[in-house]
């Protein structure tokens, strides 16, 4: 039961690996070179940030004139337009070298071949989380904070989509109905981005959402390095360094019981699973 998401076909990737030596850090050599990293940087940060920022524009205003008459195409529609520019944007950032990316977990876990949903439950540690997960998972249903959702612009491409609003019970029954319906649903149980080490507290909805639905919970853990777009960091701060971004599954657990307390229980035990799960070793070479 894996997701393949032809990452490989539109998106460059590029594996984490340790160096061989690192050069002194000195002199007026090291000087000149930090210094063009450094506009590179500014560059491939600003190329990626107006190209999503006319995409986030047009999307919007297409969105908004579309949704009124579509109709019942609308959510296939909606969320054609999000992955095309999600993967666009990504495109960008990885071929001006802002983003490293190593996502080989996102092809292992669903594809057309699934007959079932599958609950995605990952950490949140950057704004672009959603972004690669949508770029990534062909048919992914996304649920969004309710802040984003009801936006008037930036918000009609994602109503479009059909994505559910978090925290509304009707909205959540559209999730429920995707994943009977056999596509995957990503929910980031935290609510908001991850604070600085590791993930926050999980709220549980999620599990009554597996139980509704009887399908799986797969945990999905992201790093990145350095943090980028975290939580209490500005919007438009350029990294130090090119972005290293790390996905890998975790364990998955079965729907939840009936009984008292089991919705409960496995909240926790997939809180605790992204607790325990050591940092990649791809994050801890050296650059």
């Amino acid at each position: 039961m894996r997701i393949p998401i032809g990452l490989a076909k539109g998106l460059p990737t590029t594996r984490l690996h340790a160096s061989g030596t690192s050069p002194a850090r000195s002199g007026p050599r090291w000087s000149g070179l930090h210094h063009v990293r450094v506009w590179h940087l500014r560059l491939a940060f600003a190329v990626t940030a107006i190209v999503a920022a006319v995409l986030v524009v047009v999307g919007s205003v297409a969105a908004l004139a579309l949704n009124q008459v579509l109709a019942d195409r609308r959510g296939s529609v909606g969320r054609w337009m999000l992955r095309f520019g999600a993967r666009l944007v990504l495109r960008v950032a990885t071929l001006t070298g802002l983003l490293r990316c190593d996502l080989p977990a996102l092809a292992e876990l669903s594809g057309p071949h699934r007959r079932t949903g599958l609950l995605l439950v990952a950490n949140h540690p950057s704004r672009l989380d959603a972004l690669f997960m949508i770029a990534s998972v062909p048919g992914l249903v996304c649920v969004t904070k309710a802040s984003i959702w009801d936006r008037t612009l930036v918000g009609a491409a994602i109503r479009m989509s059909g994505y559910p609003r978090a925290g509304d019970n009707r909205h959540l029954a559209t999730a429920a109905t995707a994943l009977l319906e056999g596509r995957p649903v990503l929910v980031f149980p935290e609510g908001t981005r991850s604070p600085p080490g590791g993930p926050g507290r999980f709220h549980p909805g999620f599990a009554c959402l597996a139980r509704q639905a009887q399908v799986p919970i797969q945990a999905v853990m992201i790093e990145t390095d350095p943090d980028f777009l975290g939580q209490n960091q500005p919007l438009l701060r350029v990294p130090a360094r090119p972005v290293r971004i790390v996905l890998h599954a975790g364990a998955r657990f079965d729907p939840p019981g009936n009984r008292p307390g089991d919705m409960r229980r496995l909240a926790l035990a997939v809180e605790r699973a992204f607790h325990d799960t050591p940092a990649s070793p791809l994050l801890e070479m050296a650059a």
